[in-house]
């Protein structure tokens, strides 16, 4: 663990059970501190596209990360969604923009 002090941080690895493919907390520590409220599904859609964003992340990148079907994380976090987070891809998605 790093040091402790005004930013509380972590070394995660993180594994989907039954994979050998790293996500994205393998990057590096990761800054537990919020990064927005989410109050209704518009809320999540906008914090993980910014994540996403922030991360600097291809759709497709995310799709290997979260064992998601080629494509399914553009189809998750464009504009205006074609298909919403169910619970399976909720974890998946998490889990790599972690």
């Amino acid at each position: 663990m790093g040091e402790l002090g005004g930013a509380h941080q972590r070394t995660a690895c993180i594994r989907r059970r039954g994979s050998d493919k790293p996500t994205a907390a393998d990057l590096g520590a990761i800054d537990l501190k919020a990064i927005g409220v989410v109050t209704s599904y518009s809320d999540l859609h906008a914090i993980l596209r910014q994540r996403a964003e922030a991360l600097n992340v291809s759709r497709l990148t995310i799709d290997d990360i979260a064992g998601l079907q080629s494509g399914y994380a553009a189809k998750l976090l464009q504009p205006r969604p074609k298909n919403q987070l169910g619970p399976m891809s909720l974890g998946a998605v998490l889990g790599a923009l972690a």
